[in-house]
């Protein structure tokens, strides 16, 4: 298991050569594939929660907001992960609310 470092950025794969390379931001992680290559080895790609939703077409403003909470609650300033928590639930409920009135 890896040591966590102070910085959540730096929490995930921190050997990763393209991260170290460049200045991580609040969002950015290390993620392997999840197949291997044809060498045996994992590649690793750099993403951020905006690629994550583009990839997974998170087009509600409030889902999106929620998922970012919930993604790393807690670890993205000054806020708790209970109040982190609590604004994910309130950003879903308005998400339900804006799906219900497209239809």
């Amino acid at each position: 298991m890896k040591e966590q470092l102070e910085d959540p950025r730096q929490a995930t794969l921190p050997e990763c050569k393209e991260f170290v390379k460049h200045k991580p931001e609040k969002y950015d992680r290390v993620i392997k594939s999840k197949y291997k290559n044809k060498d045996g080895k994992y590649n690793e790609v750099i993403v951020d929660f905006y690629s994550i939703a583009t990839a997974y077409e998170i087009v509600n403003a409030a889902t999106a907001h929620a998922f970012k909470k919930l993604l790393i609650p807690g670890k993205r300033g000054s806020k708790s992960t209970i109040q982190d928590l609590r604004e994910a639930r309130d950003s879903l409920s308005r998400a339900i609310e804006l799906e219900e009135s497209e239809k």
